[in-house]
């Protein structure tokens, strides 16, 4: 659904400047995934249109983690 919503962002904005910001925790590159998701899905994103954030702390707030009030504890293991 996440890149469903890129290729969305790029039809809609053809002749306008944009950078979509992904917050992911895949050790993956940026083409890695991209290719991946065109391989497996058939979604072709622009990735030069695309920065992705890589976030550090993202094992601490794996929901498996926390059974309940999942959203509220992975707030607080964030900070």
């Amino acid at each position: 659904m996440l890149f469903q919503a890129i290729r969305a962002i790029e039809k809609q904005n053809k002749s306008k400047a944009y950078e979509i910001l992904v917050y992911s925790s895949s050790s993956k590159s940026k083409v890695e995934i991209f290719t991946q998701v065109k391989d497996r899905f058939g979604i072709e994103c622009d990735h030069t249109k695309v920065r992705m954030v890589h976030l550090a702390k993202a094992g601490s707030m794996r929901p498996e983690l926390y059974p309940s009030f999942t959203l509220l504890w992975q707030i607080i293991a964030y900070f």
